[in-house]
């Protein structure tokens, strides 16, 4: 883990935030964990809803 939070974003550099939130991006690994599911999801959404319980408590 850093000490750096800011890095874990992919907030623009050039803009400072006094209050990332009450809303805002999230850490770009979970971002692009994200779009991996969204991805699956995609590809055959009979299949991703058959295993969404199952992936959820896995994921607890």
């Amino acid at each position: 883990m850093t000490n750096d939070f800011k890095s874990l974003f992919m907030l623009d550099p050039e803009v400072t935030y006094f209050n990332h939130g009450a809303y805002g991006g999230c850490p770009e690994d979970i971002f692009n964990s994200m779009i991996e599911w969204q991805k699956t999801l995609e590809k055959n959404p009979s299949k991703y809803m058959d295993e969404l319980y199952d992936n959820l408590e896995n994921s607890r």
